[in-house]
């Protein structure tokens, strides 16, 4: 949650009451893999649509950063690879 005056790039994506709402509604927790913000070293992330600019959920920022890289390239053979491996396991 944040307070009036705390320092938070915001940017231009949500209000503070927004994102408090966003916050709120999710729990405390990222919007991917449920991590509650208490066991995070930094605040969620505003994860937003790069194309639109618009604010999607609050994710922490190991789900953020591996949100872009599946956002940017085709993960069709990640899929595929992590699909192949796991059959050799089995």
């Amino acid at each position: 949650m944040l307070e009036f005056g705390e320092v938070y790039e915001i940017d231009s994506l949500l209000t503070i009451e927004e994102y408090n709402e966003m916050y709120r509604k999710q729990e405390s927790k990222c919007g991917i893999c449920g991590i509650h913000e208490n066991q995070l070293t930094k605040k969620l992330n505003i994860d937003h649509d790069h194309k639109t600019g618009k604010a999607r959920e609050l994710l922490c920022q190991k789900c953020n950063v591996a949100l872009s890289y599946f956002e940017n390239f085709d993960i069709k053979p990640f899929i595929e690879y992590l699909k192949k491996h796991k059959e050799k396991l089995n």
